[in-house]
């Protein structure tokens, strides 16, 4: 009896073959082989994206949106922008950025327990002390927590940590700073599914 190699049954299930392929032993007289596929068939009513919004951030001047698309059964792409407003003693000024990362899920996507490391990327132009200051602030994060699913809404709570890394200039004098700092991070997303 002949052996069919596992990723032949993956390749005919993925070409529309039922979950059982069936195949002719050549110059034999043993039967066919019988060989199951193991690819596993998402629901027709798993999410495919989920847009959402960071409603934790309003109250610190902090409008952030992100777009999750699954790539897989258990992992998304994120991608998300954000826009911060910064008013605190004697600095004040603007931060807009954007963010990518990929979230594993341990049940289906979208939905359970979830990992969520990232990068952020923002470009800062402040004011301090009267002196103009612009730079850029790279950020590496990590979270986790739960994502709930009920009808369109989601909702995704978690908590992490996130290590920020800036490189500022004063305009005037060209004095450059280099700043960085471990920080806790919170997950609250409210957003839809499609």
């Amino acid at each position: 009896m002949k052996r069919i190699p596992l990723s032949l049954a993956g390749a005919l299930a993925l070409f529309g073959h039922s979950h059982m392929a069936r195949a002719q032993s050549h110059g034999s007289a043993s039967p066919d082989v019988v060989v199951a596929s193991t690819v596993e068939a998402q629901p027709a009513s798993a999410p495919r994206a989920v847009a959402a919004l960071q409603p934790l951030g309003l109250f610190a001047g902090i409008m952030g949106v992100e777009v999750g698309v699954r790539v897989s059964q258990k992992l998304s792409l994120a991608v998300g922008a954000r826009h911060t407003r910064y008013d605190v003693e004697s600095v004040a000024g603007d931060l807009w950025g954007g963010s990518v990362g990929f979230c594993y899920f341990f049940g289906a996507a979208f939905s359970g327990y979830y990992v969520y490391p990232r990068l952020q990327l923002e470009h800062a132009a402040l004011e301090a002390q009267g002196e103009r200051v612009s730079g850029y602030l790279l950020t590496r994060a990590a979270t986790a927590g739960y994502q709930w699913l009920t009808g369109p809404v989601s909702v995704k709570l978690g908590a992490g940590a996130r290590y920020t890394h800036a490189v500022l200039r004063t305009e005037l004098t060209g004095a450059e700073a280099v700043v960085g700092g471990l920080a806790p991070l919170v997950d609250m997303d409210l957003g839809v599914v499609f």
